[in-house]
């Protein structure tokens, strides 16, 4: 999943990535077959 971009302010941050149809970023993220 990539990063697509990023908004950051003094309290908050927004990470943007690309849409996972059937699917989420946690599941990439571990997902043992996705390493």
């Amino acid at each position: 999943v990539e990063l697509i971009g990023y908004a950051a302010t003094e309290e908050e941050l927004f990470l943007v990535y690309e849409y996972a149809h059937k699917s989420s970023l946690a599941n990439h993220l571990h997902d043992p077959q996705n390493k």
